[in-house]
C-alpha cells in the first residue's frame, strides 16, 4: 500500500513508518511543500528493483556487449557477435 507523508510528519512518526515499511511492505512517498522528494520502500523491494535495473541497463562498451552475448548464448553462440555487428555497421556506412 502506498502512502504520502510530509517531511514534518515523517520526523514525528519515523519509527512507525520504518516499521510499516519493513513489516508490512508499505511504501511512503515523502513530500515537501506538496512535491515528491523521495520514496521509502522495503529493502527486498529495493534489491529487486536493482536487479531489474541492472538487467536492463544498456552496455557501455564493446566488452560489455560481448559479455552480455556470452551470458545469453553461452557455448551455443554463433561466432563473435560483436565483431559481426561492427563489420555490418562498417559495411552499411561504406554504402551510404
Amino acid at each position: 500500500m502506498e502512502h504520502t507523508i510530509g517531511t514534518t510528519e515523517l520526523r514525528r512518526r519515523l519509527t512507525d513508518v520504518l516499521n510499516a515499511v519493513r513489516e508490512q511492505h508499505a511504501t511512503y512517498v515523502v513530500e515537501t511543500f506538496d512535491r515528491p522528494l523521495a520514496v521509502l520502500i522495503n529493502v527486498e523491494e529495493y534489491q529487486q528493483f536493482q536487479r531489474i535495473r541492472d538487467r536492463h541497463q544498456a552496455p557501455r562498451s564493446v566488452e560489455e556487449v560481448q559479455a552480455f552475448v556470452d551470458a545469453l548464448y553461452g557455448d551455443k553462440k554463433p561466432g563473435n557477435v560483436v565483431e559481426d555487428l561492427i563489420a555490418d555497421r562498417r559495411r552499411e556506412n561504406a554504402t551510404s
